[in-house]
C-alpha cells in the first residue's frame, strides 16, 4: 500500500482558539471560511499576494463556540450575493452576507449545540444538534423536526454476559466505564465532570484499572441485527 506524500503548502493564522470547521467557495475561487471556538468566523484568500492579507474578513455574532459553517453560492437562497451559514454552541444558526459581513437571518429551534448545517439542492436548510433533533428549514422558517432514535434494526447491540460474580464496586466500575465508552453524548458527561473539577481522564483510567483484572470473566459480543 502506497503512503501518500503530503506536505504543508501554506499556513493561515488568525484564530485564537482551535478551528472547528472549514468551508470553501464553490467553483474555482480561492476563498474559504473557518469557524473557531473563539466565537468568530474568518474568510481567507488562498491565493493572496504580497500586497494583500490572507485574512479578508472577520465575522462576530455568535455568543459561544462556532461549530460549523457552510458556504452557499450566489442566488441559491434567493439572495443576490454569496451566503455563509454558521452553527454554534449558542444554539443558533446565523445566515451571513459574505460581501457585507452582516447577519441576514437567524434560525432558532434547537435546544443544544448545533453540530452541522447544510443546504439541499431544493434550497432547504438542514441543521443537526446535540439535542438529538434534525431540523429542516424552508425559506428560513422551520418546516420539519425529526428526532433521531436508536433503532433495533441495523444498530450494533452490546450483549454482556457475566460468568463471574463481581463485587458491587467492580460491577459499578464496569457499568460506568461502559457509559463513558458508549454514551451518545460524551460532551455532556465531560462538561458535568468539568463543573465538579473532576479530571475525567484520571477517573476513566481508575475505572479501567478496577475492572481489567476481571475482564477475563466477561465476554462482550457485538451483534449486528
Amino acid at each position: 500500500m502506497l503512503t501518500p506524500n503530503f506536505k504543508i503548502d501554506r499556513e493561515f493564522r488568525g484564530h485564537v482558539e482551535d478551528v472547528r470547521s472549514i468551508a470553501s467557495q464553490s467553483g474555482s475561487s480561492s476563498y474559504f471560511a473557518t469557524a473557531s471556538r473563539d466565537k468568530t468566523i474568518r474568510i481567507w484568500n488562498l491565493d493572496h499576494d504580497e500586497t494583500s492579507l490572507p485574512e479578508q474578513k472577520v465575522f462576530n455574532g455568535h455568543d459561544s463556540f462556532v461549530t460549523c459553517v457552510h458556504w452557499v453560492p450566489e442566488g441559491f437562497l434567493d439572495f443576490k450575493e454569496e451566503i455563509l451559514l454558521s452553527g454554534s454552541r449558542d444554539r443558533r444558526v446565523l445566515v451571513w452576507s459574505i460581501p457585507r459581513g452582516l447577519v441576514l437571518k437567524e434560525l432558532n429551534g434547537h435546544a443544544m449545540d448545533i453540530t452541522a448545517v447544510i443546504v439541499l439542492k431544493n434550497g432547504d436548510i438542514v441543521t443537526a444538534s446535540q439535542d438529538s433533533h434534525i431540523c429542516v428549514w424552508r425559506k428560513f422558517k422551520l418546516l420539519k423536526v425529526e428526532r433521531m432514535e436508536l433503532s433495533v434494526t441495523g444498530v450494533v447491540t452490546i450483549v454482556v454476559q457475566i460468568y463471574f460474580k463481581l463485587t458491587v464496586i467492580q460491577f459499578v466500575a464496569y457499568v460506568i466505564f461502559q457509559i463513558l465508552e458508549f454514551c451518545p453524548h460524551p460532551m455532556i458527561i465531560r462538561r458535568s465532570f468539568g463543573l465538579l473539577n473532576i479530571d475525567l481522564s484520571a477517573l476513566f483510567l481508575a475505572i479501567h484499572l478496577l475492572y481489567i483484572p476481571f475482564i477475563s470473566f466477561i465476554t462482550v459480543k457485538k451483534i449486528v441485527l
